[in-house]
């Protein structure tokens, strides 16, 4: 299979505190994949990381580039990009609007 995205001794460091710890992951393309755990393990941490809205340690590469170096929008630009979870609804919007 083909590598869409791998990350070599990851970690998010927010000042003492490693959000995110030495993660080596890879996920091939066409691979449908979950993100689980408690609150306070790491998820947004590592979501946040791979799309560089958070600095990071160690490499992160995706569709073979290597992307830790380039900022968020040039990820985003690459195909790597996030959307922040929001439970609330406009209420001044219709239903289409909203979603």
């Amino acid at each position: 299979m083909t590598e869409l995205l791998r990350t070599e001794a990851m970690s998010v460091v927010y000042g003492g505190l490693h959000a995110v710890n030495g993660l080596d992951l890879r996920v091939d393309e066409g691979r449908l994949v979950g993100l689980i755990g408690p609150n306070g393990a790491g998820k947004t941490s590592f979501i946040d990381g791979i799309s560089g809205f958070t600095r990071t340690q160690g490499a992160i590469y995706f569709r073979g580039k290597r992307v830790d170096r380039e900022p968020a929008h040039r990820r985003a630009r690459l195909g790597l990009g996030r959307t922040w979870q929001s439970l609330e609804l406009f209420e001044d919007l219709t239903v289409r609007e909203n979603l």
